[in-house]
């Protein structure tokens, strides 16, 4: 799905219309909690796709982690695989970060 179309995807979410400079200041008032709500990838379940993640653009990202992995493209280096309360709270919220 193109960038732009899960932009607009995540706009209406927020009852946000339109592509024009009203749209984007609306945009650009939303909270941080509003954005981030809970690392939420679609509009509810089965909905819409709101985040896409990193942005294929052929320039900077020209391929997917996985298609690169899977053609032996991934960088060969160790990986390190953590967590912190941060991560917990991006995902459940304030309300349950210990």
């Amino acid at each position: 799905m193109p960038a732009e179309a899960i932009g607009i995807n995540f706009a209406k979410k927020h009852h946000i219309q339109g592509t024009d400079a009203a749209a984007l200041e609306k945009l650009r008032s939303l909270s941080v909690s509003e954005i981030v709500d809970g690392a939420q990838e679609t509009d509810g379940q089965g909905g819409a796709s709101i985040y896409s993640g990193p942005i294929l653009d052929g320039k900077l990202v020209t391929e997917t982690t996985e298609s690169a992995y899977k053609a032996g493209r991934a960088p060969k280096m160790p990986l390190m695989i953590r967590s912190n309360s941060a991560e917990q709270w991006m995902r459940y919220g304030a309300a349950h970060a210990s």
